[in-house]
């Protein structure tokens, strides 16, 4: 909820107030958190930080019932509730995959409970990977890109320049999440995000990612030790499609892949991978069991 400068103006001059505690809400809003700031400073009125936190419950539309509870209650203080809740984002560039994967291991193992979850984007050189548990795969011999065998979940896949990779680094013990909440997270940004092209994507029961008309437009595999995970998710930007035909696609014969390039989505990579991290970031900070 927006709540104006001049509703805080008015109320601010009518009660004579000359103290504003600003408190921590549970989702940031930096219009609201602007146009209090802006009212403070036209009128003169000192402003403090307060560590009290209220519950969800007591936000939104319910924000300007309970400023006017506070001053018919003849009580001296202004109360705005607003949270920076991010998860901490890396943008790594192009990079070699063997390396970022050592990087999440060390950054996995090495973490405590106190260590703050992370999102890390990239975009690999060509190369396939394998699950972990994967016995027997189909690959053209003839290919000249290496595979490597992994530590995640799933079965094979490829990565090159053009495919946006975002790898999720987050405590779900101390979220209270499980393995299949998170994977649901991911399916649902992507499929979030195909919504904002006016592309219907979809999930698939047991086969993990997202699928537009039956082709597989993102990949997911995580692994999870110690109530941490690592790895992540895969979206097709503008990829050279044709090395996946070299391989069944996540272990599914048949299967092919596409891309927003092969759906003739045409915006730029940097705001499609700046808008997926927000709603992947959105949807795990809002998590309840």
């Amino acid at each position: 909820m927006y709540v104006a400068k001049d509703f805080f103006e008015k109320t601010i001059k009518s009660k004579n107030l000359d103290t504003l505690a600003l408190l921590k809400f549970d989702e940031p809003s930096t219009r609201t958190r602007l146009s209090f700031a802006i009212a403070a400073e036209k009128l003169g009125i000192k402003t403090f930080e307060s560590s009290d936190v209220i519950s969800a419950k007591q936000k939104g539309e319910m924000l300007q019932h309970e400023l006017e509870t506070y001053i018919s209650m003849g009580i001296e203080i202004l109360v705005l509730r607003t949270k920076e809740n991010n998860i901490k984002t890396r943008f790594l560039g192009n990079s070699d995959y063997t390396s970022v994967w050592n990087k999440m291991k060390n950054f996995t193992y090495s973490r405590d409970n106190e260590t703050e979850d992370e999102l890390w984007v990239t975009e690999h050189f060509p190369i396939y990977t394998l699950g972990n548990k994967v016995k027997n795969t189909r690959i053209n011999k003839s290919s000249n890109i290496p595979l490597l065998r992994v530590d995640r979940g799933g079965d094979i896949t490829y990565h090159a320049p053009g495919q946006i990779m975002i790898y999720v680094l987050i405590n779900i013990r101390r979220m209270g999440m499980s393995v299949s909440n998170l994977i649901y997270i991911l399916e649902d940004a992507v499929i979030s995000l195909m919504k904002k092209f006016d592309v219907k994507a979809s999930r698939k029961k047991d086969a993990p990612g997202v699928y537009v008309k039956g082709e597989k437009i993102a990949s997911i595999g995580l692994r999870i030790t110690r109530g941490s995970s690592y790895h992540g998710l895969s979206l097709n930007y503008d990829v050279d499609l044709e090395p996946f035909s070299d391989i069944d696609i996540c272990g599914y014969q048949d299967l092919k892949a596409t891309s927003l390039k092969s759906l003739k989505i045409s915006v730029n990579k940097k705001i499609v991978a700046d808008t997926l991290v927000e709603l992947i970031n959105k949807k795990i900070t809002t998590f309840q069991t």
